[in-house]
């Protein structure tokens, strides 16, 4: 049996219920694909001068938020987000070909 307990139009989240047998599962999942054409966008639109800019900070991903935290839940910490953005798993997020 699944049901749906929330709907995010604008983040594209639905969080949902399901039974199996004795075994409850709330599952949340989300349409990450106008993430992705973002990122792809930016990253293709990148150029070197946009890393030096400003106060040394440059962009390199765009993230779902579900990104940051971890399985077992808690936020990730900067090690830890630093080897998922490189992951190649995760290589689409990515707005910048530099080294994180």
């Amino acid at each position: 049996m699944k049901r749906l307990l929330s709907s995010d139009p604008i983040g594209k989240k639905q969080t949902i219920y399901h039974r199996q047998g004795d075994e409850v599962i709330i599952e949340t999942v989300q349409d990450v694909a106008p993430i992705l054409e973002a990122a792809k966008a930016e990253k293709n639109a990148h150029n070197d001068y946009q890393r030096f800019k400003g106060d040394g900070f440059h962009k390199v991903a765009t993230l779902p938020l579900w990104m940051l935290f971890k399985p077992s839940g808690g936020m990730l910490d900067d090690d830890e987000l630093k080897a998922r953005l490189r992951d190649p798993l995760f290589s689409n997020f990515r707005t910048n070909p530099g080294r994180v």
